[in-house]
């Protein structure tokens, strides 16, 4: 045999020796590649996900479809959680076993209050199965295991100060889309504000082949034309309008909206089946507030000015909803027939002229 040759075998079970010195260690003190293998590089090859709290049954299905990503198959998934979590796939990595001091508290927390992770590609074949625990002493990382293992690990994105359980969030509220209002200018065909503080100011505002009209309280007669370009740009308003998030599993949450005073409703008609209403109710101010300003002797006063409560998707959702956002959207109906105001200190007529 020649050195060359010799040489390439000896090589051959060194590495062999590494190889299961590192990764098939019986100890428990060493990582086992089966057990740590918590990152998940291909994250377009993810087909549909499934969170779940361990033990009670709650969870969501999260899942790639014709119509793009939907959690429990009819809510838009909340892209911004997805891209986070699949980074967290990506770059999170097992930092070493989880101490043997603190190895049966781990495995006890995980089987009472840990997330279950089941990942599954196109075919709907499971790629992985793990368990996330919580945070672990001086923001060292998170515990998780895998599924059939009985050694925890401890898991981190390198440079990040924190835990990850967060991220796997099971709870609804947190992975739906918040978009409220979205639809193109082009493609509404009516927008119908009733306001219920003031009646008279409510509107209708339609759009037939590009033509607008607004139609106001039948006793308001204006003898000024619509100010289309105003008009116009009240229709982008509804492109991308969101909520702040969900309210959910909060006690009389019905009863506690439904004290408040109304401020209106918003209904939307568009294009192609386009539906979207909302109905809205003032949000009473926080205890500081309340506390600095016991008895208010103006309506704005007694409620918050930064946000609304909503009713949305035919009543099946309260959300909050910005009141920057809505205020903009609840104009008075007037306002569409005013003039432009001219900047101040412009003379119309001693502006130049084109071609002069």
């Amino acid at each position: 045999m020649s050195k060359t040759l010799l040489y390439l075998v000896i090589l051959v079970i060194l590495g062999f020796g590494v190889w299961f010195f590192l990764f098939s260690d019986k100890s428990g003190k060493l990582f086992r590649s089966a057990d740590s293998a918590f990152t998940i590089r291909d994250t377009g090859a993810i087909g549909k996900l499934f969170l779940s709290e361990n033990g009670s049954g709650k969870g969501v299905l999260v899942e790639r479809t014709d119509k793009g990503w939907l959690v429990n198959g009819k809510y838009p998934v909340l892209q911004s959680r997805l891209r986070n979590l699949f980074s967290t796939f990506r770059e999170q990595q097992p930092l070493h076993i989880a101490p043997d001091e603190v190895r049966e508290g781990i495995i006890r927390n995980i089987a009472g209050a840990g997330i279950k992770v089941e990942v599954y590609d196109r075919q709907g074949r499971l790629m992985r199965a793990f368990y996330v625990g919580g945070e672990l002493p001086n923001f060292s990382g998170t515990a998780m295991l895998m599924e059939g293992s009985e050694r925890p690990y401890v898991v981190n994105i390198p440079g990040f100060e924190g835990y990850l359980t967060p991220r796997y969030t099971p709870a609804l509220r947190y992975w739906r889309d918040r978009l409220v209002f979205g639809i193109a200018p082009d493609q509404i065909s009516s927008i119908q504000i009733h306001n219920t503080q003031e009646p008279l100011n409510s509107f209708t505002l339609t759009q037939d082949n590009g033509k607008l009209q607004v139609q106001l309280d039948p006793s308001i007669h204006l003898e000024t034309p619509l100010n289309q370009a105003r008009a116009r740009s009240y229709l982008t308003l509804f492109e991308k309008v969101y909520s702040e998030g969900f309210l959910e599993d909060i006690p009389h949450l019905d009863s506690s909206v439904a004290a408040m005073p109304q401020l209106g409703s918003v209904d939307v008609q568009g294009k192609n089946g386009y539906h979207e209403s909302v109905l809205l109710y003032y949000f009473p101010l926080n205890d500081r507030a309340v506390a600095t300003n016991p008895n208010p002797e103006n309506f704005d006063d007694r409620f918050s000015t930064d946000r609304f409560f909503a009713i949305i998707n035919g009543g099946a959702d309260t959300v909050t909803v910005p009141f920057s956002n809505f205020e903009k959207i609840f104009r008075r109906g007037y306002e569409f027939f005013m003039a432009d105001e001219k900047p101040e200190g412009v003379n119309v007529q001693a502006l130049p002229q084109a071609g002069h």
